[in-house]
């Protein structure tokens, strides 16, 4: 053991006047004040918005709450969960065969009521 580390559990020894561990710190709820106003705020900027959509960061950031914090209030409390759609695969310029494949699909729908 290092002589700063028995200072310091000297130190402690004579504070508390016991060797075991001080209290740690514990974690703070979420309050729901917060979580009605992060709604809120996001219900404003969504019906303000042109794309009808706003960012945890931003949210954050004009709430001066953690960008964790937000997040975990839309995750838990309000059940919002945010995603990004993102374009993977582009569809072919062949509407005639999506039709066709539609109408027949529609029709063996209405002969077979188990099918598919």
């Amino acid at each position: 053991m290092c002589r700063k580390a028995l200072k310091k559990m000297i130190a402690k020894f004579e504070e508390t006047e016991e060797l075991g561990e001080l209290k740690r710190r514990e974690w703070k709820r979420l309050s729901n004040e917060s979580a009605e106003e992060v709604a809120l705020v996001v219900v404003e900027r969504v019906s303000v918005s042109q794309y009808s959509s706003t960012s945890a960061r931003t949210l954050s950031r004009d709430l001066s709450l953690p960008w964790s914090r937000v997040r975990n209030i839309l995750r838990s409390t309000v059940k919002w969960y945010p995603y990004k759609i993102q374009v993977v695969q582009t569809l072919n310029a062949d509407p005639d065969k999506r039709i066709q494949f539609c109408r027949m699909f529609l029709a063996r729908i209405a002969v077979y009521n188990s099918w598919p």
